[in-house]
């Protein structure tokens, strides 16, 4: 995966992080101790990077007339942005954008087109926005458990090499998207009266594909909003 994908979703989120910080100096100092010791239904923003793994929801597929029998594709590193709204003390709205990196993913083909066979190697580009609903549960002041469940908006960009015996290898490149479920679960953890620490997993469904994450990033609430 591109590693200028992964810091512009760093470098955008921290600038909104900035532009809460700068909007927070004009208030009043009293403001900003209440808001710290109560829950002010405002906006958070964050990010967060780590491992992903697609797998493959069917062994056996036909793309362009052609059928795939694929294996597994490997584990890679993604990153995700995120911005919210608490409606109530425990439930948020949240959209979110995804760069679930690039996955290879080995096959085996038969082109009935020219009768040809050989097997192959798919590099695939996986990213996607989502809607969800998250639910938090605090367990003291400063640590919260929570879940989220929502609507996913993917793209997959396959970018295939076929080799077939006797002949020079093929490349073919093409896209699909489509909208799947998006799903997660972790913790968040305040170590500031701004600032937290988050970790979460996610299982997001791309068509019959499936796709995981496990990242670990930060969070800033504007306006001292705890969780």
């Amino acid at each position: 995966m591109k590693t200028t994908k992964l810091m512009l979703i760093a470098t955008g989120s921290l600038a909104c992080m900035q532009l809460a910080l700068s909007a927070e100096v004009a208030l009043p100092i009293q403001d900003l101790q209440d808001s710290i010791e109560k829950r002010n239904h405002l906006f958070y923003v964050g990010f967060g990077f780590g491992p992903t793994q697609l797998k493959p929801g069917s062994d056996s597929r036909t793309v362009e007339g052609i059928d795939f029998k694929y294996s597994a594709g490997n584990n890679n590193l993604g990153g995700e942005t995120h911005a919210g709204f608490w409606i109530s003390d425990n439930v948020a709205l949240e959209i979110g954008a995804r760069d679930y990196g690039k996955a290879k993913v080995p096959f085996a083909f038969s082109d009935p087109h020219d009768n040809s066979t050989g097997t192959g190697e798919s590099e695939v580009d996986m990213s996607g926005f989502n809607i969800s609903v998250v639910l938090g549960y605090d367990i003291t002041s400063k640590l919260q458990l929570f879940v989220r469940a929502g609507v996913l908006q993917w793209k997959e960009t396959f970018d295939s090499r076929f080799d077939i015996p006797g002949q020079a290898a093929m490349h073919r490149t093409y896209d699909q998207s489509g909208t799947g479920m998006s799903l997660g679960a972790g913790v968040s953890y305040r170590f500031h009266d701004y600032w937290h620490l988050q970790a979460q997993y996610e299982h997001d469904t791309f068509d019959v594909d499936q796709v995981s994450m496990v990242s670990v990033g930060m969070s800033y609430d504007f306006i001292g909003l705890t969780r």
